[in-house]
C-alpha cells in the first residue's frame, strides 16, 4: 500500500538524524516539549508544514515541495553551556540534512536533499524552568517526485 510522502519524509529524516546525532533521543511526532527530568539531548521530527506543487512539475511526474520541522532540546551546567549544546546540536542537524540524499523505502532516493528555510533558537525561561536548557526549531523543505497526481509512494 502506498505511503504518503509526508510520512516517508519524516521517517527518512528521523532515520538520518538517529545516525548523525547518536547521543540524542529522536522522536517522531511528539506533541509535548520535554519535562525537566527527561534525558537530553532530544530531537523531535514533525511532518507539520505545507505540501505544495513544485515548480519542477512536469506532465509525467508530480513534484511536491514538502516542509518538515525538526525541534531540538539540550541542556548544560549553566546558560552558556546550554546555549552551546543547543547550537552544536542545531549545526549537527543542519549538516546531516542539508543537501544530503534521503532514501526511499524501495532503496532509491526519496529526495536529493533538504533546504533549510529557517531555524529559531531560545533558552528556557528562568520563570518556567530551573534547568539550564534551550531549544531550536528548524524548518526544512524537500522536493519529492511521484507519479503524476499522486501524493504517495
Amino acid at each position: 500500500m502506498p505511503t504518503p510522502i509526508r510520512d516517508l519524509l519524516a521517517d527518512a529524516v528521523a532515520a538520518a538524524l538517529t545516525a548523525a546525532v547518536p547521543d540524542a533521543t529522536v522522536f517522531r511526532a511528539r506533541r509535548s516539549p520535554p519535562n525537566t527530568d527527561e534525558p537530553m539531548p532530544m530531537l523531535v521530527v514533525m511532518s507539520a508544514g505545507s505540501v505544495t506543487v513544485s515548480e519542477a512539475q512536469s506532465p509525467q511526474d508530480s513534484a511536491w515541495d514538502v516542509q518538515i520541522q525538526v525541534m531540538g532540546y539540550a541542556s548544560g551546567a549553566d546558560d552558556i553551556e546550554a546555549e552551546r549544546a543547543v547550537t552544536a546540536m542545531e549545526a549537527s542537524v543542519v549538516e546531516a540534512l542539508l543537501d544530503q540524499p534521503l532514501v526511499a523505502p524501495d532503496g532509491g532516493d526519496l529526495t536529493t536533499g533538504l533546504m533549510l528555510l529557517a531555524s529559531d533558537f531560545s533558552l528556557f525561561s528562568a520563570d518556567e524552568s530551573t534547568l539550564a536548557a534551550g531549544s531550536f526549531a528548524a524548518t526544512f523543505r524537500a522536493t519529492i517526485f511521484t507519479e503524476f497526481g499522486s501524493v504517495s509512494l
